[in-house]
């Protein structure tokens, strides 16, 4: 999952150095979100979560915050039985992988934006 600054307009914001802070939004069934929930911007703007994951099955949402920044929330996405049994087992298949983190999660916008 990225975060990507923007400006209240909706332009890119290439800062470097805000800290972004990923958290569950929308947890009916009582995930924990594991891997790496802070990330500095990069030159772009943009912050990179690469290690994410959620070991509940349900629909989700997540949350990024950046201070004296308009927080933002992900798309709703699901993770499912086969997708944590996939990866208890080690079929982990990077490249092939869902957004945030899990193996076959739908399709979700790759990038969830924070106003500057």
């Amino acid at each position: 999952m990225t975060v990507a600054l923007r400006t209240a307009g909706d332009a890119a914001f290439p800062a470097a150095g805000y800290l972004v802070t990923v958290a569950i939004g929308t947890n009916p069934a009582g995930g924990t979100l594991t891997g790496t929930t802070v990330v500095a911007t990069d030159d772009n703007g943009v912050a990179s979560f690469g290690d994410l994951s959620i070991d509940t099955p349900g629909t989700y949402t997540l949350t990024a915050t950046s201070p004296g920044l308009i927080s933002a929330t992900s798309a709703a996405f699901t993770i499912t039985a086969a997708s944590l049994l996939g990866a208890a087992q080690g079929y982990s298949r990077r490249g092939h992988r869902g957004e945030h983190g899990r193996d076959d999660a739908p399709a979700t916008p790759a990038t969830t934006s924070c106003a500057a």
